[in-house]
């Protein structure tokens, strides 16, 4: 009897243990949560400007415009419909590869299964301890399934950040090219 009263001391030890270290990976979890909130956030207001700084080259484009066409210096190009700022092709190849990174992440996480409750070998010796040691192994269960579902929500959340962050990619080369062809532009009027 003394030896079953130190193994059950010993798991319930064990188990306050793997309760406490859950919860704080729970707690780590929502921060994550928060702070993947607070970057996408951040995010979206750089990309809005981004795009706010497209409107602005636009107005410039449009004002060298009128300058050439006052000193003569207007020409019109051969490729009227070239267009510098296409580059769908490059963004559907990052589509590919971020629905090829999509699946993997889908499929790691899918492959993380809480523990079941079947699947716990619980202890039927009566006595409070067990019962204490029962008790955390549910408690177990149900915050490894809430770490399965904040790993997921995470998983998604970046994936959505990736497609943001591809976004002003695009975005910034877009405006620099732009900014390239003004500035050449530019350059020709002041000669």
């Amino acid at each position: 009897m003394d030896e079953l009263n130190k193994i059950l001391d010993s798991d319930l030890t064990t188990t306050n243990n793997m309760v406490k270290i859950s919860i704080e990976t729970v707690d780590v979890g929502k921060k994550i949560l928060t702070n993947l909130d607070d970057q996408r956030n951040k995010l979206i207001n750089i990309n809005n400007k981004n795009k706010g700084l497209s409107d602005v080259l636009i107005e410039a484009d449009n004002n060298i415009s009128k300058m050439e066409s006052w000193f003569c210096f207007y020409r019109k190009k051969k490729n009227k419909n070239k267009d510098i700022y296409n580059n769908k092709n490059n963004n559907k190849n990052n589509n590919k590869n971020n629905n090829k990174n999509n699946n993997k992440n889908n499929n790691i996480i899918n492959s993380i299964t809480p523990v079941s409750k079947n699947k716990i070998q619980k202890c039927n010796i009566p006595d409070e301890r067990n019962e204490q040691i029962n008790n955390n192994l549910d408690m177990i269960d149900n915050l490894v399934t809430e770490m399965k579902e904040q790993a997921i929500v995470m998983s998604n959340e970046i994936d959505n950040q990736n497609d943001i962050i591809d976004e002003i990619n695009f975005n910034i080369n877009k405006n620099k090219q732009h900014i390239n062809k003004l500035t050449d532009r530019s350059n020709k009027l002041m000669r």
